[in-house]
C-alpha cells in the first residue's frame, strides 16, 4: 500500500514545467532531515542517482533521500533482482505502493544523502482514506490468519493454463488433429491466443508483482515460464507496468500506457495535439489493437539489451543472470514456435505463419480490450501535476478514481480477466494475490464511500468496453467540435 510522501515538499523551479526526459526541468525536493543528520550526509543530484544503476553501484531515491542498496541486495526479502531493476531512479511511488513504514525504518540504515531535485511528480500527503483502507484490509488478513500473498489454489490455475497451452500446441501442429477435423488446428490457434493472454493475467502479473507467495524464486519461475511460452520480456513489463503505469496511473506524460508521440497513432486525451487522421481512429482502433503482440515480440528484447529504454522509462544494464535467462527463454521459444512445427511436425512455412497470426490476433485483442478499457474512458480520473510538479490528490485516491471496475459479482468474468475486473483493488494492493480481491473489494468500497472517494464500477465487461469505445469516438472529433 502506498505511503504518500509526507517528508517531501515540492518547490517551484524555473518555469515549473515537468518533463521526464533526462536533463529536463526537475522538481526540487526538500527533505525534513534534521540539522544534525544533514551535516553527515551530502546533497545528491538526480543525475548522480541515474548513473548509479548497476549491481556494483545501486542507488535509489525515495522520499527525497538517496539510498545505497549495495549491502541490502542479499538481504532484501523480495530478492536482489527487483532492487536492481529499481536502481538509478526516483522510485518513491513504486516503493511506497509495496512497502510500509516498518520497511522504511530498515531502509533508513542505508541512506547516503538528500536528493536535490526529482524528475518525477510527487503526490500530496497521505490522506485519512489511504490510512484507513490499508489498516482495514490488513486487519482482514490478520483476522483470517492468512498471508495476503498466500493462495495455494492459484497453482491449479497456473497448471491448467500450462495444459491448455500444450493441448492447443498439439492441436495446431499435429497431423492427427487435422485428421480428426480440418478446422481443429485453426480452432486450436484461437485457444492458443486466449491461453497466452490468460498467462499474462496470471503467470506474468503475479510473478512480476510478487503476488504469489513470499518466495522470489516462485516469482521468477512464473516469469520464466511466461517468457519461454510467449517469447515476451517480463523485464520490459516490470518497467512499463510496475515503474510507470501503477505508480502514475493515467498521469499524462508519465504513464507509459497512455504515452503518445506527436503525432501518435491514436488520440485518447486532450493534451495530444489534433491531427486530421485522428478522425479515422473510430475505424482503425480495433485492427491497431490486434497488432500489439506482434509489435512487442519484435521490439521488447531490443529495448532491454540494445536501446536500454522502453517508451519513457530507462532500463538498467542487464546483469549476467538476466542475459543468461534471456538467451535461455528465447531459445526455448524459438524451438517450440518455429523449429518443432517446421522440422518435426513438417508444417509448411505459410501454414505456420497463418496459425501464429490467428493466435497472436486473438491474444492481442483479448488483452488490450481488458487492460486498456479499464483506464482509457470517460468514467475515470485523468490527473495532472500542477506547475510545481505536485499531484494534488494522494496516491491511494488516484488509484481508485483512475480505474474502472466491472462485473464484481460474476465469478466467470473474474477468472477470465485474471481478477482485473477489480482494478481499483489491484492498484491499491498490487502485492496481494488476486485470489483475495473479491473478498477485500467490499472493504475498499466501504472506505471509499465513507471518505467521498469515487469508486467506478460497471455491471458487466461490455459496459466497460462500451465506455472505452465512447472515449475513442469522442477524441476522434476535432476539439472545436467537442
Amino acid at each position: 500500500m502506498h505511503r504518500a510522501s509526507t517528508l517531501i515538499q515540492v518547490v517551484s523551479e524555473g518555469d515549473g514545467h515537468l518533463q521526464i526526459t533526462k536533463k529536463s526541468s526537475n522538481v526540487a525536493v526538500k527533505s525534513t532531515t534534521t540539522k544534525s543528520s544533514q551535516k553527515s550526509i551530502r546533497t545528491i543530484t538526480i543525475e548522480e542517482v541515474e548513473a548509479a544503476n548497476t549491481e556494483r553501484k545501486p542507488w535509489v531515491a525515495i522520499r527525497g533521500k538517496v539510498y545505497d542498496l549495495t549491502n541490502l541486495l542479499d538481504k532484501h526479502p523480495g530478492g536482489q533482482e527487483m532492487l536492481l531493476l529499481a536502481a538509478g531512479r526516483d522510485a518513491t511511488a513504486m516503493y511506497e505502493s509495496m512497502h510500509t513504514d516498518k520497511n522504511t525504518k530498515v531502509l533508513n540504515k542505508y541512506v547516503i544523502g538528500n536528493l536535490k531535485k526529482s524528475n518525477m511528480p510527487q503526490f500530496a500527503e497521505r490522506s485519512q482514506f489511504s490510512i484507513e483502507v490499508e489498516q482495514r484490509v490488513l486487519q482482514y488478513f490478520k483476522n483470517k490468519g492468512i498471508d495476503p500473498r498466500h493462495a495455494p489454489g492459484m497453482v491449479i490455475i497456473y497448471t491448467f493454463l500450462g495444459l491448455v497451452f500444450a493441448a492447443s500446441f498439439l492441436g495446431m501442429f499435429s497431423e492427427r488433429a487435422s485428421q480428426i477435423n480440418f478446422l481443429l488446428p485453426w480452432f486450436s490457434a484461437l485457444v492458443m491466443g486466449w491461453c497466452c493472454a490468460m498467462m499474462g493475467f496470471y503467470h506474468l502479473h503475479d510473478g512480476c508483482h510478487g503476488a504469489f507467495s513470499r518466495n522470489p524464486t516462485n516469482w521468477s519461475i512464473l516469469r520464466r515460464i511466461y517468457e519461454c511460452l510467449t517469447g515476451l520480456s517480463t523485464t520490459v513489463w516490470i518497467y512499463q507496468h510496475g515503474f510507470g503505469h501503477h505508480p502514475f496511473t493515467n498521469v499524462v506524460g508519465i504513464d507509459p500506457d497512455i504515452l503518445s508521440a506527436d503525432p501518435g497513432i491514436m488520440r485518447v486525451h486532450e493534451d495530444q495535439p489534433w491531427w486530421d487522421f485522428y478522425g479515422l481512429q473510430k475505424y482503425y482502433w480495433l485492427p491497431l489493437y490486434s497488432q500489439l503482440v506482434l509489435s512487442r515480440k519484435c521490439f521488447e528484447w531490443m529495448d532491454v539489451f540494445y536501446y536500454r529504454a522502453h517508451k519513457n522509462i530507462p532500463i538498467n544494464p542487464p546483469t549476467w543472470t538476466e542475459m543468461a535467462w534471456g538467451a535461455t527463454t528465447m531459445s526455448v521459444y524459438v524451438a517450440h514456435h518455429f523449429i518443432l512445427p517446421l522440422f518435426v511436425f513438417k508444417i509448411s512455412i505459410i501454414r505456420l505463419i497463418l496459425l501464429h497470426t490467428i493466435s497472436d490476433l486473438t491474444w492481442s485483442l483479448y488483452l488490450t480490450l481488458i487492460f486498456q478499457a479499464s483506464h482509457v474512458n470517460d468514467e475515470v480520473a485523468w490527473p495532472k501535476p500542477n506547475e510545481d510538479g505536485l499531484i494534488t490528490a494522494d496516491w491511494a485516491k488516484l488509484q481508485v478514481e483512475a480505474s474502472l471496475d466491472f462485473a464484481h459479482d460474476d465469478a466467470m468474468t473474474t477468472f477470465l480477466c485474471g481478477s482485473l475486473n477489480y482494478q481499483a483493488v489491484h492498484h491499491l494492493f498490487p502485492y496481494v494475490c488476486q485470489w483475495h480481491y473479491p473478498a477485500i473489494a467490499p472493504i475498499v468500497k466501504d472506505a471509499c464511500k465513507k471518505h467521498g472517494v469515487r469508486y467506478n464500477l460497471k455491471d458487466s465487461i461490455w459496459g466497460m468496453i462500451g465506455a472505452h469505445i465512447k472515449r475513442i469516438n469522442l477524441f476522434a472529433e476535432p476539439p472545436t467540435l467537442r
